[in-house]
């Protein structure tokens, strides 16, 4: 790594931040070769026996997302528009996004703004990406465990609510209370949540390769804003965009218990009515959550 960041900056005269970027986009670049040429696209092109195929198909049949299907299916596509399940997670990705633009963009200036140096902020922003981990990978168990996404994710929203409050409106003297509410803010794992969210409860290849797209375009707008919540006018403090965090944060938790709200609700109703698919092996007919009436959304 010394080698890496010594010889860009002696050889081509790069700023320290050029350097950051050219490193992390040299190794996307051969992360994302690699997923290429090692990862398969389904079962069917994978390296496993023929009976190990037909195994890991079978382990699929019981999500009902079902599997690569290479035709285009423009009806699958206007559902995934129109879909108000899917409008809905847009926005609560677009909200969640806008706290990643601002944490990740702005992350050493929240901690200089409580009082602290130039270095000492530069240290104090090591901690939040291990928390980030952390957070990610239990919330990754948790969710598996418990097979509740959504209650999951609602259960980690209240730590970046309590984070962006402390942040807000503490005064300038509670350096190690608003220290605390930054590292909170980073105790939400959102993003893989939420596409994991979108890998269950969407189904129909067309449907989910669109939905993967808006989700994505969320995303971006949402790190597109998070910055632009920082002003010069507001600086050193940056109020205003602390208090963007602290509502995005609770825009999202409510938005998540009004998706799975939508969720039991279609799941009850087609219980009640005793709805299922009579299409023979359904599961891999490339149907969408709404066409599979024996679908089920999970919670």
């Amino acid at each position: 790594m010394a080698g890496m960041y010594s010889f860009p900056k002696i050889f081509f005269q790069l700023s320290t931040s050029q350097i950051m970027f050219l490193i992390c986009g040299i190794a996307t670049i051969i992360i994302g070769i690699l997923f290429i040429l090692l990862i398969p696209n389904n079962p069917m092109s994978s390296n496993l026996s023929t009976r190990e195929k037909i195994y890991t198909i079978e382990r699929l049949r019981s999500n009902q997302t079902g599997i690569e299907n290479k035709k285009f299916d423009h009806a699958q596509l206007f559902e995934a528009l129109r879909d108000p399940n899917v409008i809905v997670i847009a926005i609560l990705m677009i909200t969640s996004s806008e706290i990643n633009g601002a944490l990740g963009n702005y992350s050493a200036a929240f901690i200089k703004s409580f009082g602290f140096t130039s270095k000492e902020s530069a240290l104090l922003s090591i901690p939040p990406g291990v928390l980030s981990i952390l957070v990610c990978t239990s919330g990754a168990w948790l969710a598996g465990r418990t097979n509740q996404i959504l209650l999951t994710l609602m259960c980690y929203y209240p730590f970046g609510i309590i984070g962006g409050a402390l942040m807000a409106f503490l005064p300038p003297s509670a350096r190690a209370a608003k220290m605390v509410g930054n590292y909170l803010t980073n105790m939400v794992p959102a993003t893989p949540l939420i596409y994991t969210i979108a890998a269950a409860n969407f189904s129909g290849h067309t449907k989910k390769i669109a939905v993967n797209a808006i989700i994505l375009i969320s995303f971006s707008i949402g790190n597109i804003i998070g910055p632009l919540t920082f002003t010069g006018a507001t600086a050193p403090t940056y109020t205003p965009a602390k208090i963007a965090m602290l509502a995005c944060f609770s825009s999202a938790l409510i938005l998540v218990f009004i998706l799975r709200s939508m969720f039991a609700y279609e799941n009850k109703r087609r219980n009640r009515r005793n709805e299922a698919c009579v299409v023979v092996d359904s599961e891999f007919k490339n149907m969408t959550d709404r066409e599979n009436r024996g679908f089920r959304y999970s919670l």
